[in-house]
């Protein structure tokens, strides 16, 4: 009581409660901040198809278990909230904000932010420029002649942009993600991706230089460059 601190143990018997949505309820009951707290929501045992409840099936079997995703947040760190979560035509989209597990000071949290898409680790704020950099600027110096037209096939968070754009020889960069729900989270929530300030627009999606299409590319590519991939893009 003197700390000011309760330890809870919340274990659900059947496979048809969404614990995500007893958090709140259970910080409120106790007087607490959610924010402030440190838990994690992990299944226990295995869970067989005959083993879920007869009505809970289908879309309603996949939002359960999503409150175990992503994995790592729900286990590992200590602090987790969730800056973006929606459920788009192809994958579920997540940015969380969480605490550093591997912080050399236990006593300071240091906080980052990760991009998840169907619970699956995508990349994290700090170190994702080593990744894009490796991506893009190999392919640039060992190019013959500077690129002026570039294709970049997903790359909804932006990295890969940002990086492409801070080349003077680039005229275009055409960017073709599926989804527009990650680059609608990761413009909002992770605006470090996509920052362009020095060498082009405050958002590298808004430099002049980017074009932008969320669709499929296959499709895309058939419209735009045809069968022939030596055709002349000229015109079309």
């Amino acid at each position: 009581p003197e700390q000011r601190l309760v330890i809870i143990d919340v274990i659900a018997r059947g496979s048809n409660i969404d614990l995500k949505e007893l958090l709140s309820q259970m910080a409120e009951i106790f007087k607490g901040d959610l924010e402030s707290s440190t838990y994690s929501i992990k299944r226990r045992g295995k869970f067989m198809p005959g083993d879920h409840d007869d009505e809970v099936s289908g879309e309603k079997r996949k939002q359960l278990d999503l409150q175990f995703s992503p994995t790592e947040i729900m286990s590992v760190h200590k602090f987790k909230k969730a800056l973006y979560e929606k459920q788009s035509p192809y994958q579920h989209v997540s940015v969380y904000e969480h605490d550093d597990p591997l912080e050399e000071e236990p006593d300071k949290m240091t906080k980052t932010k990760t991009l998840f898409l169907d619970g699956v680790l995508q990349s994290n704020v700090d170190d994702e420029d080593k990744y894009h950099e490796t991506l893009v600027h190999p392919a640039f110096i060992a190019s013959a002649v500077p690129p002026k037209r570039v294709l970049i096939v997903g790359g909804g968070e932006g990295g890969t942009l940002r990086e492409t754009l801070k080349w003077s020889s680039v005229q275009t960069t055409t960017m073709v993600d599926l989804d527009v729900d990650v680059v609608k989270a990761s413009r909002e929530f992770l605006p470090s991706y996509s920052n362009c300030t020095g060498f082009g627009t405050t958002s590298c999606f808004d430099d002049p230089r980017t074009e932008l299409f969320t669709e499929d590319f296959i499709a895309w590519f058939e419209k735009h460059m045809g069968n022939d991939i030596c055709e002349n893009r000229e015109g079309k």
